[in-house]
């Protein structure tokens, strides 16, 4: 973890609270735009609004928003499907006090058009909203109580993750035993760090709130607890993170489903010769060689939703709505994994399925990937291993890998063909990501010790300034040095000026717009 060479320029932040504040939050993956059949997927974007006008401003941008009177539960949460700048788009009314900041929330999600964002974000800020600051939204969450400080932190934390190991080591760590005890210290010392403070404030009032042989036993008492959470014995073991995810992703009939169950060697998803049998995900612990095992996903496969069961133009019938919650499902599970299985029937055409695929796997960021011809004991189309190749090719660019390290096998449920190849790739990929995440904690681990050794230190040191007589100005700047310290081992580097409204500039500075 590394800290800035300099603090961050102060943020003129309000100090207000009443007034209302929008974003564009971070783009979501792509997908088709809700209630319209067979458009293209595109990227969602969030309009967010906080504040005592919002859904009054949100009513200018999406019809039809709700109004209470229309609602048979108005402080309930309600989703609507409408428009927004011409575009179908959903809306979310989340009423006060049951929504992030406990303010009147509202969302509109609609297809990321960079023109339409634009003249939507200027007609809400012409209408008197506010441009909201980094990390303002949760800045509004901390002052109304709907989240801690230290919450606030930890959700800093995971924005700023520089990669998935990190961010999964670090939320193991936070929820340990000695993460919670390094949370209790802080507390302790910041709690006497403002008792010292204000004997400071009443110094020239003749009122001593701590007196000094109580503030040296504390000071020694918390630097003792400091050391022995430095200790080699003052680390726990962390937890598990569980097994690598890996997700099997394909087409509609390409054999997923089979492949799944003849890699657990049990029938555990449902097999059939029509089309869309997998309507939800599927999950399972897969035995590996070496005592490794993986949590195999099957999903449902990608096809053209607009196109199924006879849906019109801008509606869908229940039946597709159901395959495209499936999709859906899909889309989230592969977006969430950490091996992705590419499965591609190796005895049929590739054009038709090739571009969902891609459109899809764009969006994911797997530790690992394979593309795996499937039904490898049917015969192959004329000009097959130019198509595989292409295949190959397109999935690469989509993985942002090189296509000559892509993982390929050929694979057959039915005659077993390759599955011994695959155990050994996905046995692999467990090793490897086993390691990389252990590497992770441990250096989590070695941070947090390294945070307690140096809390100790100040804390000792102020000690010894009071034992020697010094003035308590000297404890506050140790005292300080102590609450930095553990601050970082949280991954958020607080500053001195804790408890003020520069301190919470410095703590939302690095947050994204909409958060």
């Amino acid at each position: 973890m590394t800290s800035p060479a300099a603090d961050p320029a102060p943020l003129t932040h309000p100090a207000r609270n009443d007034d209302t504040i929008v974003a564009l939050s971070s783009a979501g993956a792509a997908s088709a735009p809700s209630g319209v059949a067979g458009l293209p997927a595109l990227p969602r974007a969030i309009l967010r609004l906080s504040g005592p006008r919002a859904f009054e401003l949100a009513a200018l941008l999406f019809a039809p928003f709700p109004t209470p009177d229309e609602l048979d539960a108005p402080e309930r949460w309600h989703r609507a499907t409408g428009t927004a700048a011409g575009l179908p788009a959903v809306a979310y009314r989340m009423p006060a006090p049951r929504s992030y900041t406990r303010q009147d929330v509202a969302e509109v999600h609609l297809p990321a058009v960079a023109p339409c964002l634009a003249g939507c974000l200027d007609t809400l800020l012409r209408a008197g909203a506010r441009a909201a600051l980094p990390g303002e939204f949760t800045r509004r969450a901390l002052r109304n109580g709907r989240v801690t400080l230290a919450q606030a932190e930890a959700i800093g934390a995971l924005v700023r993750a520089g990669d998935a190991d990190a961010a999964r080591a670090q939320a193991a760590q936070a929820a340990g035993r000695t993460a919670s005890q390094r949370a209790k210290l802080r507390a302790e010392i910041e709690q006497l760090l403002a008792l010292v403070e204000l004997n400071l404030d009443f110094s020239h009032e003749d009122v001593e709130t701590l007196p000094r042989a109580e503030l040296l036993a504390r000071l020694k008492t918390l630097a003792e607890e400091a050391r022995a959470e430095a200790g080699e014995g003052g680390g726990e073991a962390l937890l598990s993170l569980g097994e690598v995810r890996a997700v099997l992703l394909g087409a509609t009939h390409a054999g997923k489903s089979s492949l799944f169950n003849a890699l657990l060697g049990r029938d555990e998803a449902l097999v059939a010769d029509s089309r869309h049998t997998t309507r939800d995900v599927v999950e399972a612990s897969c035995a590996l060689e070496d005592a490794l095992s993986v949590r195999l996903l099957d999903t449902a496969g990608l096809g053209a939703i607009g196109a199924l069961e006879g849906s019109e133009a801008g509606a869908l019938s229940p039946g597709a709505r159901l395959l495209a919650l499936a999709q859906d499902a899909t889309a989230k599970a592969a977006r969430a994994a950490d091996v992705l299985l590419v499965a591609v029937e190796s005895h049929a055409g590739f054009e038709a399925e090739l571009h969902a695929l891609c459109a899809l796997a764009k969006e994911t960021r797997p530790a690992a990937a394979a593309l795996l011809f499937t039904k490898r004991d049917l015969p192959r189309p004329e000009g097959w291993a130019a198509q595989a190749a292409a295949v190959r090719a397109k999935l690469a660019e989509a993985l942002q890998t090189d296509a000559n390290t892509l993982c390929v096998l050929e694979v057959s449920a039915k005659s077993g063909a390759g599955l011994n190849e695959l155990r050994a790739f996905l046995a692999a990929q467990a090793k490897a990501l086993r390691a990389r995440l252990s590497a992770a904690r441990a250096a989590a681990r070695a941070s947090a010790r390294e945070a307690s050794r140096a809390a100790a230190e100040a804390l000792a040191r102020a000690a010894a300034a009071v034992e020697g007589g010094l003035g308590e100005d000297a404890a506050v700047v140790e005292l300080r040095e102590a609450v930095h310290a553990l601050s970082e081992a949280g991954g958020v580097l607080l500053r001195h000026d804790a408890l003020t409204e520069a301190l919470l500039d410095r703590i939302f500075h690095d947050f994204c717009i909409g958060k």
